[in-house]
């Protein structure tokens, strides 16, 4: 039978973990595998038998989240049955029921959320039209899985990229020339397969993290296309939404389920009655990154195409 690999990557614990076991708890427990890994190993009231025993320590924006990653990648393709594999992280949450998700993923696609490069990206040596950048919570089908497993070029060399984690995949997926199999989303799209707020952005960097949110801006979220939602802290306080639990509890699901369900909701509450209530976190420190070496076999082609007189596109 067909399963869906949710993938935690996570610091210590989940912060909506209620709310994920009430989202397995109405799906078949056939059709899905969980796999967590973790950085503190703090003890997780229900996901606590899914972690992993060769976690790795992981730091912000560095390479050693994509080798996390990519160990939860290694130990889902033991199950010839996983067909994608779903990064999520600490902080999401589901926004569709498990039905839902399961029967919207087509085999024959991942999906990724594309975001701007930054300028110095392109010193890392490879050719421009290859190297992307995307969200890291993306969905792999297996057959992008195991090609990322095997990259174009060695992982090292994205180490000394700021935010790697965002590079890595995407660009292996365009060396190896298989865009025309990724669904793709924009940057505060309405589809974004992983929804996160990046509005009113401000000087740290950082989207807004809830710590409350208004039932008029959650069925709005609900509304759209998105399958998870981020930034969802400890203390937002979903379980009291009973709408929200209906939805993600919900079996055999539409859009229009959910629809008919929201219409039900008084969004007329005072504001002061129903807010939202969001923090930035402080972009956390990082190492400075030292200067990108060029490959070699890359100088090689430049030099190439200047002696035959081709123009670098």
């Amino acid at each position: 039978m067909r399963k869906i690999a949710f993938c935690f990557l996570i610091c210590d614990i989940i912060y909506q973990e209620e709310i994920w076991n009430i989202f397995f708890n109405n799906a078949d427990q056939h059709k899905y595998n969980i796999y967590v890994h973790y950085k503190n190993d703090v003890p997780l009231k229900y996901f606590e038998k899914y972690k992993l025993t060769n976690c790795i320590e992981t730091n912000y924006a560095d390479i050693s989240l994509v080798k996390a990653q990519n160990i939860m990648l290694e130990e889902g393709l033991k199950d010839e049955d996983n067909t994608h594999f779903i990064i999520l992280s600490n902080s999401c949450i589901p926004l569709k029921s498990f039905d839902y998700i399961y029967n919207k993923l087509d085999d024959n696609y991942s999906y990724f959320t594309k975001i701007e490069l930054f300028p110095r990206c392109f010193d890392m040596g490879f050719k421009r039209k290859y190297l992307q950048k995307s969200h890291q919570w993306c969905i792999l089908n297996k057959k992008h899985a195991k090609e990322m497993l095997t990259p174009v070029y060695n992982i090292e060399l994205f180490k000394n990229i700021y935010a790697s984690d965002e590079h890595f995949y995407i660009t292996n997926i365009y060396m190896k020339k298989l865009e025309n199999e990724i669904l793709i989303s924009y940057h505060n799209g309405n589809n974004m397969t992983t929804f996160v707020d990046w509005t009113n952005p401000v000087k740290t960097g950082h989207p807004k993290e809830f710590i409350n949110i208004s039932d008029r801006d959650f069925v709005r979220i609900l509304n759209n296309e998105h399958l998870f939602g981020r930034k969802f802290m400890p203390e937002c306080n979903l379980m009291n939404k009973e709408y929200y639990i209906n939805i993600i509890s919900q079996k055999n699901q539409t859009l229009n389920d959910i629809y008919e369900i929201n219409k039900s909701i008084n969004l007329n509450k005072p504001i002061k009655e129903d807010k939202t209530e969001v923090v930035y976190r402080e972009k956390p420190k990082i190492k400075e990154i030292p200067t990108i070496p060029i490959d070699e076999n890359y100088i090689k082609i430049r030099k190439n195409n200047k002696s035959s007189g081709r123009k670098r596109r």
